[in-house]
Parts: structure tokens; C-alpha cells; sequence
């Protein structure tokens, strides 16, 4: 196919309007998946942080006494990870569940930005294309 036939295919079905419209809706789209990421990383700091303390309040309380002191009887390991994994479960039920959520906005921010890219690339080409027929605005 000739340089001339791909071109008239090219342009027969992108318009720079169409292009110029398209790239601003990708952008609105990435700047909200942005911003909603941000709060998803500050909400998953705010719940690992609460599952931390509860894991480690959970952890004491059951390798020591009222007075802070350690138990004469021997916990292994096993047992006090059990015991912390029921008395954490709602933070790290959260601590999870807001990772699962900044994880999915990590994913809509770099789908948009791999989008927009996509669409510059195609938007160079058109410009190109155009400037070979002489239509390009200058």
C-alpha cells in the first residue's frame, strides 16, 4: 500500500476534532483516576497503620500479664499469630480491602496514561499525513 492510500485511510477515519476531543476526555478521566488514587493510598496508610497497632496491642496482650510482664507459660509462635489474626481481623479486613482499592486506581491511572499516549502517537500521525497533503494548518 502506498504512502498516498494510507494516508486517505488514516484521515478518512481520524479527525483532528475527533482527536482533540478524545485526548481532552482521556485527560479529565486521568486527572479523576489520579486524584482518586491519592485518596486511595492515604485511606490504605491510614489502614495498615490501625492493623499495625492493633497487631502489635493484640501481640503483647498475649505474651504478657495485666502488668506487662511476660507469661510464665510458653506461646509459640502459631498460637500468637492465630491470636492476633482474630483479634485483627476487621483492621486487616480493611488494611486489605483499601489496597485492593488503590491497587485497581494504580491500574485506571496507567490504562488512561497508556491511552493518551496511544492517542498522541496517533494524533502525530495524522499531523504528519497532513502535512504530506499539504492540509496541515500552520
Amino acid at each position: 500500500m502506498s504512502r498516498r492510500s494510507r494516508s486517505k485511510l488514516v484521515s478518512d477515519h481520524v479527525q483532528p476534532h475527533n482527536l482533540m476531543e478524545e485526548l481532552l476526555r482521556l485527560n479529565t478521566i486521568l486527572e479523576q483516576a489520579t486524584s482518586d488514587y491519592g485518596e486511595a493510598a492515604y485511606d490504605f496508610a491510614i489502614a495498615d497503620d490501625a492493623y499495625r497497632k492493633a497487631k502489635a496491642v493484640s501481640y503483647l496482650a498475649a505474651i504478657t500479664d495485666d502488668k506487662r510482664k511476660p507469661r510464665k507459660e510458653q506461646r509459640t509462635i502459631p498460637a500468637l499469630e492465630a491470636t492476633q489474626d482474630i483479634e485483627c481481623e476487621q483492621e486487616r479486613l480493611q488494611e486489605r480491602l483499601c489496597k485492593a482499592r488503590k491497587e485497581a486506581c494504580k491500574e485506571k491511572v496507567e490504562s488512561c496514561r497508556a491511552q493518551l499516549n496511544a492517542l498522541q502517537s496517533i494524533s502525530a500521525m495524522v499531523r504528519s499525513e497532513m502535512e504530506l497533503a499539504g492540509k496541515a494548518p500552520r
